[in-house]
């Protein structure tokens, strides 16, 4: 993937207008990313069948096609966005595809005693009298790509790593590997009481921000309740405990890199368009906050949210993600930023062109 580093130097070398700067960069990088997918998925999957039918040993295969940033540098950034619009679309359909035929339906992923995160006040009490915390592996996800995810305790050394996403195999560059879930909000629509204390929201270029805390236990008492209300002569819709049943929603458990490394994912908004298929809508696993102005997302897309793709191979490795903390506020004692430029470029001013 160096070849992908060299062509972000060389852009951001040029003058090149902001929607913020990085916004821009992140989509040229996943035009790459996507690109390469595209290219060698094909292949990838037929080396992971015969190196199963060879029982583990290695198998040569044909060399991956390069990335080669030529056919992306002749787009201009709307069609790069048009690019990127048909094969998230591709990625993410054939993912929901996959879940519907092959994983049941869909499953909770998510391990079964998660504790709420803890306040100001717990986080001094264990710093003073710690208690050893049972942690309990989540349920095997087996991925389209020829791999497997499990949200499973973290081996980053740190108190506060908790959980964290582990893969088990080869996951190429360019893969979807999951969507981060939880209620969608408008900038506006923040509050003190959601933002405070929250290391589980991730934001958006368009202001508009996904708060995964609490989503894995909003599925839990979910489930629950399908179980209990029939007793009670009620039931509840099935759409209701379907969209904490998709799988891939585990990007609230994916942890920032440890300190001097790099992260192996990286996050990209995305639109699940109007058109997207009945069979898949409830599967979608995030929901709008009410807002008080209900107008607000009336010509907007079926759902905002944000998914996560490989930017390199990982092989048997814990899925990290740069969580991008803004580089004007005080970092929490276990972050380091791993690229500061770019923390500086995500959150400089946009333009007037700003999307």
């Amino acid at each position: 993937m160096g070849l992908i580093r060299n062509v972000l130097r060389g852009l951001v070398s040029r003058k090149v207008y902001r929607r913020t700067l990085q916004e821009e960069l992140d989509t040229y990088k996943m035009c790459l990313l996507l690109d390469y997918n595209n290219k060698n998925i094909e292949n990838h999957l037929k080396r992971v069948a015969k190196h199963k039918e060879d029982n583990g040993n290695t198998t040569k295969w044909k060399e991956d096609v390069p990335i080669d940033p030529k056919e992306i540098d002749k787009l201009g950034y709307l069609r790069r966005k048009q690019f990127l619009f048909n094969h998230l679309n591709k990625q993410t359909s054939s993912l929901f595809q996959h879940v519907q035929d092959n994983l049941g339906g869909g499953f909770n992923p998510y391990p079964p005693h998660k504790p709420d995160p803890l306040s100001d006040v717990e986080k001094k009490l264990e710093k003073e009298a710690p208690v050893e915390m049972k942690y309990f592996d989540g349920a095997e996800i087996k991925h389209p790509g020829g791999f497997s995810l499990r949200v499973k305790k973290s081996l980053i050394d740190h108190p506060e790593s908790g959980y964290g996403v582990y893969l088990s195999g080869h996951c190429i560059p360019g893969t979807l590997i999951g969507i981060y879930p939880g209620v969608v909000y408008s900038i506006r629509d923040l509050t003190d009481e959601v933002v405070n204390d929250n290391d589980y929201m991730i934001s958006r270029y368009d202001g508009y921000v996904v708060n995964g805390r609490k989503w894995d236990q909003d599925a839990s008492n979910t489930t629950k309740k399908s179980v209990q209300l029939p007793y009670l002569g009620v039931n509840l819709e099935s759409k209701a405990l379907r969209k904490y049943n998709n799988p891939f929603g585990i990007g609230q458990y994916i942890n920032h890199p440890a300190p001097g490394s790099k992260p192996n994912v990286m996050a990209y908004a995305y639109n699940f368009p109007n058109d997207w298929p009945d069979e898949f809508k409830d599967l979608v696993p995030n929901r709008n906050f009410e807002s008080k102005s209900p107008l607000w997302d009336f010509f907007g897309p079926e759902m905002r949210s944000v998914l996560i793709f490989a930017t390199q191979h990982i092989v048997d490795s814990e899925v990290t993600l740069n969580y991008r903390y803004n580089p004007n506020n005080p970092y929490p004692d276990w972050y380091e930023q791993p690229d500061i430029e770019e923390a500086k470029r995500r959150w400089g001013k946009k333009n007037i062109w700003g999307i």
